[in-house]
Formats: C-alpha cells, sequence, structure tokens
C-alpha cells in the first residue's frame, strides 16, 4: 500500500466540503444541460456530467471541482478519465497545474482506475512529440507501449507544427501511476519526474504506413 496524505490546507478544505457539501461548479455545461448534469452530479455519476460538455473542457471541471470530487471519492478516476479521453492534448495548459492535479491524487485509487498493470520488471515505453520549447513536452505523462502509436502521436498535428520526434524509456512497475487502453493506445501515466532520461529513436516519418 502506497504510503499518501493530502496537504493539510487540502485537507481541511475537503473535510469541509464532506461535512456541508456545495452544489458542483457547471461553468464547463451548456446553460441548458445544467439541470442534467446536476442530476448526475447528485446521483454520483460524474461520467453522466461529463458528457455534457466537450471532452477538451473536461480537466477544467476537474479543477473547478477538484475539492469537491476528493470529498465524494471519485477525483481520482475522473482525473485520469478527464486526462486521457481529450481529443487533442493538455499542450495549451500550464505543466505545473497538470503536475500538481497528478500529485494530489491518491496512487493507489489512480492505479485502480485505470486497467490492470501486466506482471513485468521492466516497460519499454514510446513518446511521439513535435514542436518547439514548451509545447515540446518530452518528460510528460503519457507513453504508450506501442511504438506505432508513438509515432501517429509524433505527426498527429504536424500541419500546425514541426520536427516530429519519438522517445523512448524503459521503466519499471513503480513508475507507473495507471494504465489505460480505453482507446486501444496502450497509454502509461507514469509518475513524473523520470527516473531516467528520454531517449531519442531514429524513426522514419515518411513511411505512410504509420499514418
Amino acid at each position: 500500500m502506497t504510503t499518501y496524505k493530502l496537504d493539510p490546507l487540502l485537507h481541511s478544505k475537503v473535510m469541509k466540503e464532506k461535512e456541508n457539501p456545495t452544489p458542483p461548479n457547471l461553468d464547463t455545461v451548456s446553460w441548458h444541460s445544467k439541470d442534467l448534469a446536476l442530476k448526475d452530479w447528485n446521483k454520483g455519476d460524474i461520467k453522466g456530467v461529463l458528457t455534457y460538455m466537450p471532452n477538451t473542457y473536461y480537466l477544467t471541471f476537474v479543477f473547478d471541482n477538484l475539492i469537491r470530487l476528493l470529498a465524494i471519492g471519485k477525483y481520482e478516476e475522473t482525473l485520469l478519465f478527464a486526462y486521457t479521453i481529450t481529443r487533442t492534448n493538455w499542450v495549451h495548459w500550464d505543466f505545473n497545474v497538470i503536475k500538481w492535479l497528478f500529485e494530489i491524487a491518491e496512487p493507489d485509487k489512480l492505479r485502480a482506475a485505470g486497467d490492470p498493470i501486466s506482471a513485468q520488471d521492466k516497460f519499454i515505453l514510446y513518446r511521439g512529440v513535435n514542436g518547439k520549447g514548451l509545447k515540446r513536452r518530452v518528460n510528460g505523462y503519457s507513453w504508450t507501449s506501442s511504438l506505432e502509436k508513438a509515432i501517429w502521436f509524433a505527426k498527429r498535428f504536424l500541419i500546425l507544427s514541426e520536427n516530429p520526434g519519438v522517445y523512448q524509456v524503459t521503466v519499471q512497475k513503480k513508475d507507473i501511476l495507471a494504465v489505460i487502453n480505453d482507446r486501444e493506445e496502450q497509454e502509461y501515466i507514469l509518475r513524473l519526474p523520470l527516473p531516467v532520461r528520454p531517449k531519442r529513436i531514429s524513426v522514419d516519418f515518411t513511411d505512410n504506413d504509420h499514418r
């Protein structure tokens, strides 16, 4: 069992929320769906709430309601779902904010919210990136065990960016926060900072089979 303890101030806010629950922040929900979203919230169906907004808003919803989600025990599963299901990516978010969202998550609950992690000593994982500067997040959370998927992600927004690259790391099970394969992307959420420096590998991006 992983040792886990919330920051005292955050813990105090969560305890107060448990004692006196407040209505959720539904700013990310369209006005004509707020009543339906509130009904789902009251039923504890958080994924139902999320259906009333674009998945690019999911992480904002988590941020706006993190105290409430922690109080009802739904934070970790909602964070993992929100982070991994977006149709784009989170490059427009401050990376330190994303890091904090994962750091306040209980590791055992986060792992349990995903798929089972295979029993092996080491995992060779890949991450596809492109762009420059802060947008080129080589040391990010999301990795995949599929080289083909990593290449696809590196080329995904190439028309808007440049310099695609694929990086590789070898990690142990303890370095993995969660595994998600809902979209058959074999996605691994890794604990940061990474235990090793990612190594760029040689990839032929002209091969149309990898589009």
